[in-house]
């Protein structure tokens, strides 16, 4: 996130921010056809936030859940688990 941050800091706005850390990427790694999109096919780990990271790229930081491999996790009970845990 502080990548992002900084980025935002350097002038880019916050699509521009978000391209960066998504489909960018996935094309400098030469896997834009299964990363950094939401597309039948794609790898789609998704990540909710309490916010609107294209209004402020800090919303990005307001994680509330994950979806990873088609299952939901929320950040509370990915909380809960890791206390148990202890």
């Amino acid at each position: 996130h502080a990548e992002l941050l900084a980025l935002e800091a350097a002038g880019l706005d916050a699509e521009h921010v978000l391209r960066a850390a998504t489909s960018n990427a996935a094309v400098a790694l030469s896997a834009n056809l299964l990363l950094g999109r939401v597309a039948p096919g794609a790898l789609a780990d998704l990540i909710l936030v309490d916010g609107d990271p294209l209004a402020s790229v800090s919303d990005a930081r307001k994680v509330i859940a994950v979806v990873r491999n088609g299952r939901f996790f929320s950040v509370a009970g990915l909380l809960e688990k890791a206390v148990g845990a202890e």
